[in-house]
């Protein structure tokens, strides 16, 4: 057989095999491509940590160099401002109080060394108050009727009154 019919085309013996090199030489160039792929990863995770460790101590350099008022110049040199720190919700705010106080009674009026004594610090409770001021409470079960208890047969239920 000298020709083959391929997806509606015929093709030679001699074009099949020189398609199916080119195929070849296209799929060994991605696996060598992949593996130095690979190998500058490695490199590069290698003197990453080492790298991060010199860049932060260069910037701090700058910033003790600059001053701390020196943003402008430090923003021209690629290094961002300090982030601004994230003001505490209200919520936050009531349970650090809450902690705070409960703590205080828990340690009471002690000297240094008594306080250090106490490691533990009691849970505070939290409780919740409507647009009133008044507490809110959980909803409560109402109370389980108890099933009537049965008597010996010819037992009176209860006591005869005479």
């Amino acid at each position: 057989m000298t020709s083959f019919s391929i997806l509606g085309t015929t093709y030679s013996r001699a074009e099949i095999i020189s398609k199916l090199k080119a195929l070849l030489v296209i799929f060994v160039a991605v696996s060598t491509t992949h593996d130095a792929y690979r190998a500058a990863v490695a490199t590069k995770r290698a003197a990453s940590t080492s790298g991060r460790v010199f860049v932060e101590a260069v910037i701090a350099f700058l910033k003790l160099t600059l001053g701390p008022n020196a943003q402008t110049a430090l923003s021209g040199l690629g290094i961002a401002p300090p982030k601004v720190r994230k003001a505490a919700s209200a919520e936050t705010k009531a349970i650090a109080k809450a902690k705070a106080t409960v703590t205080r009674k828990a340690r009471g009026i002690m000297s240094k060394k008594q306080r250090s004594t106490i490691t533990a610090t009691p849970q505070p409770t939290l409780q919740v108050l409507d647009a009133h001021g008044q507490p809110l409470s959980a909803p409560t079960a109402s109370p389980a009727v108890a099933p009537p208890t049965s008597t010996p047969a010819g037992t009176p239920a209860s006591p005869a009154k005479t």
